[in-house]
């Protein structure tokens, strides 16, 4: 699979969507592209609800570079530009704020941003 893959030929296989209305704005970029066509109903995680779901088809699922390692199966990136930006944001309480293990944690979350965004040229560090 190189850069000959195009939205055409990803518009063909099942696109796996969370519950109607949950993410508005990532519904309506998706869905006018012809993405976010196999809704499911359950607002949680659950691998047979998900990625389950299809059995062993394709499916298109989306995926932020921080949890692209998450999944227990191979996953493949697709060439493919899409009109939406996504990122990751911390929140704390601010008893914790200066907290060892949230400074650590922190680092930690920096440590691995640097690497994505060295692997992927669309990873912009913001911090």
């Amino acid at each position: 699979m190189g850069s000959m893959v195009t939205l055409d030929d990803v518009t063909q296989f099942p696109s796996l969507a969370m519950r109607d209305g949950a993410f508005p704005k990532i519904q309506s970029a998706l869905s006018e592209i012809g993405l976010w066509t196999a809704p499911s109903m359950d607002f949680r995680y659950d691998h047979s609800k998900w990625e389950g779901m299809v059995g062993d088809l394709a499916a298109v699922c989306y995926v932020a570079p921080f949890n692209a390692t998450m999944f227990d199966f191979p996953i493949t990136i697709l060439p493919l530009a899409i009109p939406l930006s996504s990122g990751e944001t911390v929140v704390v309480k601010r008893a914790y704020a200066d907290h060892p293990r949230y400074h650590s944690l922190l680092e930690t979350l920096k440590c691995r941003a640097r690497n994505l965004s060295q692997k992927y040229d669309d990873v912009k560090i913001m911090f």
